[in-house]
């Protein structure tokens, strides 16, 4: 999980719409290809089969809905001291299906390695009218629920995932539909804001290991936000922009 985390296999969107897998590996299955049936990739109702459809990718949404394609995020790389990562901007080039492009000002995720023993993804959204936010993963393992935290666990390995905002969240959980019946069904997980937010900071903090991690945000104006986030007798404290730019 966390490699797959940390090490993004392509930055650019494909056609269903997903952002980059950055949690729990690939989407919640792979598409569908069904002996004797030939489809045109050209036709959009293809996409709207669940597992080809931006509703079983590990992505962002806004108002329930995902990434319109064709779109791009940039990336940029962030170091400092006991930390490094990259971070995910995608102001001028992502829109959200059945959104105008100018409907969504700000999309942004910014991915942290702690002490190489956990990881910190912060998501930022901005809105020029009230809307629903939400971040989305699917995995295979055991899913251990808590209130604004959960623990995944497969065969001997842990990873305690912990969530927090800037305004009210809850932690959602679903099921993947897969076209064929026979196809394992994945946990959805979801952190969405809980009532209709003009912009919505988020952070999600996975320690593996069975090691607990706390993680909080706090927006110190209208143009800051702090996120703390601790695990193992570990504390880091961040200041981001709206752009989710480090600041000192």
């Amino acid at each position: 999980m966390m490699r797959s985390l940390l090490y993004p296999r392509r930055m650019r969107m494909q056609r269903h719409g997903g952002i980059v897998n950055l949690i729990s590996g690939p989407s919640s299955c792979n598409p569908v290809r069904i002996p004797g049936l030939k489809t045109n990739p050209k036709d959009q109702g293809v996409y709207e089969t669940f597992d080809k459809g931006w509703a079983s990718k590990n992505t962002l949404l806004v108002g329930g809905l995902g990434i319109a394609a064709p779109a791009r995020v940039s990336l940029e790389q962030v170091k400092g001291r006991a930390f490094a990562g990259f971070r995910l901007q995608g102001v001028d080039a992502i829109r959200f299906n059945g959104y105008r492009k100018e409907a969504v000002t700000m999309t942004g995720r910014l991915v942290l390695m702690l002490d190489r023993r956990a990881c910190l993804v912060i998501d930022r959204f901005e809105l020029e009218a009230p809307n629903q936010f939400e971040s989305r993963f699917f995995t295979f393992a055991e899913v251990l629920k808590k209130r604004d935290a959960l623990v995944l666990r497969q065969e001997n390995k842990k990873l305690d995932v912990s969530f927090a905002a800037d305004k009210p969240g809850c932690l959602v959980f679903s099921q993947s539909a897969p076209v064929l019946p026979r196809d394992p069904v994945a946990t959805m997980v979801r952190w969405c804001s809980t009532g209709l937010e003009c912009s919505f900071t988020s952070a999600m903090l996975l320690v593996p290991g069975g090691v607990p991690g706390r993680v909080s945000v706090r927006a110190q104006n209208s143009s800051r936000t702090a996120i703390a986030a601790s695990f193992a007798r570990r504390a880091f404290r961040f200041v981001v922009s709206n752009r989710l730019a480090l600041m000192a």
